[in-house]
């Protein structure tokens, strides 16, 4: 039956990735090629707006995971000729042909364009094809000199097949510290017995243990994901975390305890001493023991 179901999907080489422990079912190793972009990014960019014209700006950019980390959403906010400038995106890979995807709109233009293209050497190459005026035209980005908190990107375009290119865009992105990111808040210490939370909810998110992670929460506990339902009682709980985890670190923001009642502001992230992806609210309760357990469970991205 597996075999059949991997058959009936257009055939691709998607079989050949099964979901392991560390890699949900969409990943592929190529789309790894666009890793270091994850982050908030100051931005210099340099236009042209018509032959010998150019305009330098600023810019921010911020690129996010999303499902499950086989795809990374880009949004860019700057400027051009005075007036704002907004473009979104999205990364992914297309296992049909084995190319690198970028997908990308503005507000200048209007139009939907994916660029594919591979990794070459230590460059990243991606083309879009297209017909302007009855005219065939290829419009390309180049992602090249990539470190790990910066690198820069060049966009052209070809009117003769790719024979000879135009630049038009040059864009040099630096990673913004974490200690700058917009909203950032200092970490603060947690008692032994509240540290113990959360370091017990990374370890079973880590490992993907929706049992172990139900067993943190109250046995009336609530989890209030986005998107859906209150999902109340460890039952519940672990039916919704099944399948779910991955790399986690957790940071308390503040905290406070009174009787038998406590809560704990936090951040979360994918890597220790990153930026925070996202924020939480844990509400506790100790039980009989003096165990806290989590009572509620409610957290939301920082993706704007």
């Amino acid at each position: 039956m597996r075999a059949l179901v991997c058959i009936l999907f257009l055939l691709t080489p998607i079989c050949s990735f099964a979901q392991t422990a560390e890699h949900p079912p969409c990943w592929h190793a190529e789309f790894d090629a666009f890793s270091f972009l994850p982050g908030e990014w100051t931005v210099r960019a340099e236009d042209r707006l018509a032959d010998g014209k150019w305009e330098t700006s600023e810019a921010r950019c911020w690129f996010t995971k999303e499902l499950k980390g086989c795809a990374i959403a880009v949004r860019y906010v700057g400027t051009r000729s005075g007036n704002r400038f907004e473009g979104r995106g999205l990364h992914g890979f297309n296992s049909a042909n084995g190319k690198l995807q970028a997908m990308w709109i503005d507000d200048g233009h209007g139009m939907l364009a994916t660029h594919e293209g591979s990794k070459v050497d230590d460059r990243i190459v991606l083309d879009y094809e297209m017909v302007l005026r009855g005219q065939p035209v290829i419009l390309r980005g180049v992602y090249f000199d990539i470190s790990k908190d910066a690198f820069r990107m060049e966009r052209s375009r070809s009117n003769d097949g790719g024979k000879t290119w135009d630049v038009t865009s040059k864009l040099a992105f630096t990673r913004t510290p974490a200690a700058e990111v917009s909203g950032a808040l200092p970490s603060v210490e947690l008692p032994a017995e509240l540290a113990r939370v959360l370091t017990d909810y990374e370890t079973a998110w880590q490992a993907k243990d929706a049992n172990a992670l139900a067993n943190l929460f109250a046995e009336d506990g609530f989890v209030l994901a986005g998107g859906g339902p209150p999902k109340r009682g460890r039952d519940a709980i672990e039916q919704h975390y099944k399948g779910a985890g991955g790399p986690l670190s957790l940071r308390a923001l503040a905290w406070s305890t009174q009787g038998d009642a406590g809560y704990i502001i936090g951040g979360y992230s994918g890597t220790k001493d990153k930026p925070d992806d996202g924020k939480f609210t844990l509400t506790l309760r100790k039980d009989k023991t003096g165990k806290w357990l989590i009572m509620s469970d409610m957290d939301n991205s920082n993706r704007r």
